[in-house]
């Protein structure tokens, strides 16, 4: 019984120093692990490492030799003592002792452990959404140890794996990093479900306000569209219908106006009267003309005979002539009668073309 108590107490005594007899280290599956022992000031001549009680490689002056799990993966540093172990699993996790020059040097514990996942935030609020429960979560195992840290809005916050937000939390983002000695995880940002659910609750109500709004533009700008177009077609109507009514009301007469108009305005009565005496003329012969012509000259040569018949005095009543009523008279007849069968001269043969009548 005594001889008990003393292993027991030896036992727990081991237990109490162990942390200082070892040199934690932590590496990654896949990862390759280099353990040092402490440096020597004498020459190595041997080198023997042993994982747990196994002697897993050794050296003595020759080519080293690994055995067991680490053969083909170790390789031994003969001027270090240094012992590196490739494409680490998790049953190299471990005590690894050196012994160097037949002296034991201090232990190496190691421990191969996986990676972080990537975490995520989850939420669980109660039914009021007055009380969030927000965690860190993400896959564990073979991970530890872990530790975890949380930034809201961006800031440094507690290094808790769960926090507790309430209605009175003004904090709007949160994002939580996920940590162990081989590597590290940050999760996506989420929005504080409790503000969240609020600003949801305004977009629902915002939303349908908006589209009407929007619909109600849209209609209002079809309609003064289509106004606009319809204004636009009916004056086009109505110049239509005013230049038909003007051209109604005018008559053909009119629409020769511009031909008769001269620069100044002047002759367009001449001309149209001209344009209508014409008309009435069209079928009278140059023959018709010239003998119409002819009368009048013969009819206006009887005129001024008869004329001069009345002017002439008698000389045997009154006396003798008076030079100054000879003068008159000279100049009153003329030198010489027209013939009525004469042609016509060359401007009244053009004035007949044209249907003028003099």
């Amino acid at each position: 019984m005594p001889h008990a108590l003393q292993e027991l107490g030896l036992f727990l005594l081991f237990l109490s120093f162990s942390p200082s007899l070892f040199d934690q280290i932590y590496m990654a599956i896949g990862g390759d692990a280099v353990l040092r022992p402490p440096p020597m000031d004498l020459p190595i001549k041997n080198i023997e490492w042993k994982y747990n009680e196994d002697i897993a490689a050794d050296w003595h002056g020759n080519e080293f030799e690994c055995f067991g799990q680490f053969k083909g993966r170790c390789e031994v540093n003969t001027d270090t003592g240094e012992l590196t172990i490739k494409e680490l699993n998790l049953n190299d996790s471990g005590i690894y002792t050196p012994e160097i020059n037949y002296k034991v040097s201090s232990k190496t514990q190691l421990s191969v452990i996986s990676r972080v996942a990537k975490p995520s935030v989850e939420t669980s609020c109660n039914t009021e959404m007055t009380n969030c429960d927000v965690t860190c979560e993400g896959n564990t195992a073979e991970a530890e140890p872990i530790t975890y840290t949380w930034f809201i809005d961006g800031e440094h916050g507690p290094s808790n794996e769960e926090l507790i937000i309430t209605k009175d939390s003004k904090e709007y983002s949160f994002r939580c990093l996920m940590m162990n000695p081989v590597s590290n995880e940050t999760s996506e940002s989420i929005t504080n479900p409790i503000i969240k659910q609020e600003q949801e609750r305004l977009i629902s109500i915002l939303v349908p306000v908006v589209v009407v709004i929007v619909l109600v533009l849209i209609g209002v700008a079809v309609f003064f569209i289509r106004e606009r177009r319809r204004r636009a077609q009916y004056k086009k109507w109505q110049r239509e219908i005013d230049e038909k009514w003007r051209r109604h009301r005018d008559g053909p007469e009119h629409e020769m106006d511009p031909l008769n108009q001269s620069p100044d305005g002047e002759g367009q009565t001449d001309t149209t009267q001209h344009l209508s005496n014409g008309a009435e003329t069209e079928s009278v012969t140059p023959e018709t003309s010239n003998q119409s012509l002819a009368e009048a000259a013969a009819s206006n040569t009887d005129q001024e005979t008869e004329f001069t018949s009345v002017e002439v005095p008698d000389q045997q009543t009154s006396g003798p002539p008076d030079t100054n009523k000879d003068s008159e008279k000279s100049a009153l007849m003329p030198d010489k009668k027209p013939e009525t069968n004469s042609e016509p001269s060359a401007d009244e043969q053009r004035a007949d073309d044209r249907g003028d009548v003099y």
